[in-house]
């Protein structure tokens, strides 16, 4: 639970308890590094800045318990990201540029992709396509392998991430997303569709036509309402 004292703790005191902890403090320290970096400004009388929050918690990145990865994963996250007061259509909000994204911390990301636990890979997922360019090659390569993660819950994330970082028009990527239309989960169908509709070209006639199926469809009455807004933002892209 958040307190106003751990909003307002300087970066160098959650520091000292990241690094003099036991995994029980490292994690709770970075959960309020999430929480305190959210509020700083370059500004700041400490000299503490968005910036230098992000890189402490990728420090962590590599820490030998799972929880202090997931941790450190979802302060970076909240840091970069912050989520919006209001939410805008049925997307996920638009990343925030709010700092200067250093290229190291993604390529640590990457390599949690790869990592035992199923926690993490989900959550490091995330913070790929918060981190990563528009189109970055190297980054939708470490994703693809992941959309047929045995985990629902990694590909569900896998599947969004490839949507926020791909290019509208990419047929390759728009070829494997449209394998996940069919999922057996509905978390990951409803996640698909919404990267179906980003990935595919604008007014794609099989796209819109694929998707209207699914809206016809499928069992689920929010994968049948994504699929309406897919179609529609498909439409309206070209118009654009």
């Amino acid at each position: 639970m958040a307190t106003s004292a751990d909003a307002k703790e300087p970066l160098v005191a959650l520091q000292a308890r990241i690094t003099g902890g036991d995994w029980e403090a490292r994690r709770a320290a970075l959960e309020a590094l999430g929480r305190r970096g959210c509020e700083l400004e370059d500004t700041n009388p400490n000299g503490d800045s968005v910036g230098s929050a992000v890189a402490l918690a990728a420090s962590c990145l590599g820490d030998v318990d799972c929880h202090v990865r997931r941790a450190a994963l979802t302060a970076i996250i909240r840091m970069i990201a912050p989520s919006p007061k209001t939410a805008k259509e049925d997307d996920v909000a638009p990343v925030v540029e709010r700092i200067k994204i250093d290229s190291s911390w993604l390529e640590r990301v990457l390599v949690l992709l790869q990592d035992e636990d199923w926690g993490v890979r989900r959550i490091a997922l995330n913070a790929v396509a918060v981190l990563a360019e528009p189109g970055d090659a190297q980054a939708l390569a470490a994703l693809e392998p992941h959309l047929s993660d045995t985990d629902d819950d990694v590909r569900c994330a896998a599947v969004a991430a490839v949507g926020r970082v791909a290019q509208a028009g990419n047929a390759d990527l728009a070829t494997l997303v449209a394998g996940l239309l069919d999922d057996d989960d509905d978390d990951v169908r409803k996640a698909a569709v919404t990267s179906y509709a980003r990935v595919s070209q604008s007014e794609d006639a099989g796209a819109i036509m694929r998707l209207r199926d699914i809206a016809r469809r499928d069992e689920d009455p929010d994968v049948r309402n994504a699929a309406v807004s897919a179609m529609a933002r498909l439409t309206n892209r070209g118009q654009a």
